[in-house]
């Protein structure tokens, strides 16, 4: 009878400990699922957002901003993509900044700087490198280039906007704040290397 009541408490605390081990790895799992929310954004709304950017026609500043935002009226090509982004309700500099501020590695900086990081070409390069979809950077292919796409040109010079305006190739038209031309949708990705193209229309949330 004794060996029964033992084997009985055995049974009894492996059982609660199969439960402790099953409830752990619930919770684990449902805190993976969250921390791999995915935003889905709309390129129609990121589209309309650059178009909107570049009618108010700012002047050119690259200066840095407390708060990171430019004022009313000013800004340089960066600021066409978060404007975009925000327009569709993603708010670009927010990710930038928590991922320096995580893996400051990744974009070559010892001192995080939240009030200009995210208007700095390489350092959106280094976000969208890892977290949009690389795309092929030829236009030979004019199909794959898709309005709200993203182009970066040779040694992070310049970045600008696929617009859904095209010339007579079939080639799209770039929205862009440049500092010789202003803000402009115009037929430039020809003249310029292009160096990556992404596609931002998901982001795996990372809490």
């Amino acid at each position: 009878m004794r060996i029964n009541k033992v084997l009985f408490v055995i049974v009894i605390i492996l059982l609660v400990v199969l439960g402790i081990v099953i409830y752990v790895k619930h919770v684990s799992y449902q805190d993976t699922e969250k921390e791999k929310e995915v935003i889905t954004i709309d390129m129609n709304k990121v589209l309309e957002g650059a178009k909107k950017y570049i009618s108010m026609s700012p002047e050119y500043s690259s200066d840095k901003y407390e708060g990171g935002y430019p004022p009313n009226g000013v800004g340089a090509c960066t600021d066409v993509i978060w404007y975009a982004y925000q327009n569709a309700g993603f708010i670009l500099k927010d990710e930038i900044d928590k991922d320096i501020k995580v893996n400051y590695k990744d974009y070559g900086i010892d001192n995080p700087d939240p009030d200009i990081d995210f208007r700095r070409v390489r350092n959106l390069y280094v976000f969208f490198d890892k977290y949009a979809q690389k795309l092929p950077t030829s236009l030979k292919k004019v199909d794959i280039w898709q309005p709200g796409d993203i182009v970066i040109f040779e040694n992070y010079s310049h970045i600008a906007i696929i617009s859904d305006k095209k010339n007579g190739d079939g080639i799209p038209y770039i929205i862009h704040h440049s500092a010789t031309k202003g803000t402009v949708e115009d037929d430039d990705i020809r003249n310029q290397v292009i160096m990556a193209h992404f596609r931002f229309n998901k982001y795996e949330k990372n809490e």
